[in-house]
């Protein structure tokens, strides 16, 4: 509900702490924090591009840790994240 506008021609999971799971949990990307007295587990959902954008990440550096001739080919890691991306449902991030 955050960012999903315009042209998305690729996605990860961003959370949505709007949402409750079957737990009555928020879906949150679950963090880690610094456990406080109020938080003794040091756990924390978030939302937005800011949990989105580390996942993205992840996924190029271990594409690029297997296939090192993707290095320094953005143009190649483009078209792998094209190939291997799930397509959207209809009517997904539409404007």
């Amino acid at each position: 509900p955050y960012s999903n506008y315009g042209n998305v021609t690729i996605l990860a999971p961003g959370g949505d702490t709007q949402q409750r799971d079957s737990k009555n949990r928020p879906m949150g990307v679950w963090s880690a924090i610094r456990p406080t007295s109020k938080n003794r587990a040091g756990l924390v959902p978030y939302q937005g591009t800011s949990m989105a954008a580390p996942h993205t990440a992840g996924a190029i550096a271990l594409a690029m840790a297997k296939h090192p001739d993707l290095r320094g080919n953005p143009q190649l890691v483009t078209a792998a994240l094209r190939a291997t991306a799930t397509p959207l449902e209809a009517g997904a991030c539409s404007v």
